[in-house]
């Protein structure tokens, strides 16, 4: 089951952070849960003017030495829908890392472009075939 976020329905405030739905809210329609107002149930005045939305979460794309950042929430009013979205970041354990495995692929690259030049010289003065 989705998270999901806890929304004031004149503000469009998001209260505390999205979770599972709470237990006694499991069962109930969207469209309830979208307006606990109008559930009916014995916790509906604890939550007039509240409604939990679901959660859709976009992550992006992740390269080397780069990690998710914590998530940036929006209030969709229309779907009602909260979309949380995840932009990447360095990641400061992997960064230094990735940083030293290309600098050592490029030293690598350099080098063997001198030998390629050097065995060329060699070549052209015929001292090896």
């Amino acid at each position: 089951m989705p998270d999901f976020a806890l929304v004031n329905l004149s503000t469009l405030a998001i209260i505390g952070t999205p979770a599972p739905l709470p237990q006694a809210f499991i069962g109930l329609s969207m469209n309830s849960l979208a307006d606990l107002s109008f559930t009916g149930t014995d916790l509906s005045g604890a939550y007039v003017g509240k409604g939990f939305w679901p959660l859709v979460e976009e992550r992006a794309s992740l390269g080397p030495g780069l990690r998710h950042a914590s998530p940036t929430y929006t209030v969709n009013s229309g779907p009602k829908t909260v979309t949380a979205s995840y932009a990447a970041e360095a990641d400061p354990v992997a960064a230094p890392a990735l940083a030293k495995s290309q600098a050592e692929a490029a030293s690598i690259v350099r080098q063997q472009q001198k030998l390629d030049k050097a065995l060329a010289t060699l070549a052209s003065k015929g001292l090896i075939e």
